[in-house]
């Protein structure tokens, strides 16, 4: 039952595909599964949950706000609401009070694409924007508008202009995500990654997809599991519980270390 799955998964989690995909798992629910110890190991709920509601992304099905919360609506559920960003928080706090019924919600973005730190900070390869879109889809799905290139500035978006309902009107309802970056920069020869967390191993092998030949971590490697798997598999190589101390350069480029 895909679709039962999923409808369970978003009810709690609006953004239940993205945290399917990067959730790092092994630091919450996998390492507390009660089977981690088992010869099995532990339940794959992150991969669990990305297959289901990938399957539910397929199946083209527009969200709706529940018939019961629509019969019961009052003029308090017409009071507008603006929330500034249109990265996960504020889409997951549009979607609950959408289903709670509020029916006039604004979200302001001053960037020209939407999903914040998922579309802007995140590889594509591990979190695509087709993924972000689909989520903020199922936003919009809920009568939620999305205006971009708008912020909180003395000059665009103050409060009190906020407070005023003239302005929660314009609405872009056709904005869809894109890269920040149109194109990736070109790396070539070898790439060297001070640190060893999550955000070192997506530098990592990023640089692989940008050309680079050879990609070389340092430290105590504190990323999760599943990260570390992945830059393995790509070929990275890692020199763990090493620290650099000077780093030299010439002519704009690391000779030695």
């Amino acid at each position: 039952n895909y679709y039962g799955a999923a409808k369970l998964i978003f009810s709690d989690n609006p953004l239940g595909l993205t945290c399917g995909m990067v959730c790092p798992t092994s630091d919450l629910c996998v390492g507390s599964c009660n089977l981690y110890a088992t010869e099995e190991g532990p339940i794959n709920i992150g991969g669990l949950q990305q297959f289901a509601t990938e399957i539910f992304m397929k199946m083209n099905i527009r969200q709706i706000v529940s018939p019961e919360i629509i019969k019961n609506r009052n003029e308090a559920h017409k009071q507008p609401i603006a929330l500034l960003g249109s990265g996960p928080a504020s889409i997951s706090c549009a979607s609950f009070l959408a289903r709670l019924g509020y029916t006039n919600l604004t979200i302001y973005e001053k960037e020209e694409y939407l999903g914040g730190l998922s579309s802007s900070e995140i590889p594509q390869y591990r979190l695509p924007y087709n993924v972000v879109d689909f989520e903020i889809q199922l936003a919009k799905d809920l009568g939620i508008k999305i205006v971009t290139g708008r912020q909180l500035h003395r000059n665009d978006l103050t409060l009190e202009k906020l407070k005023a309902a003239g302005m929660l009107n314009n609405s872009c309802s056709n904005c869809s995500c894109s890269s920040k970056t149109p194109k990736l920069p070109k790396l070539n020869g070898r790439v060297l990654v001070l640190g060893a967390g999550d955000t070192a191993f997506d530098c990592a092998t990023s640089s692989l997809r940008c050309g680079a030949m050879k990609v070389t971590g340092f430290t105590a490697i504190r990323a999760v599991p599943e990260e570390m798997e992945a830059a393995r598999e790509e070929k990275c190589e890692f020199m763990p519980f090493m620290s650099p101390r000077k780093v030299n350069m010439r002519d704009g480029r690391i000779v030695s270390v």
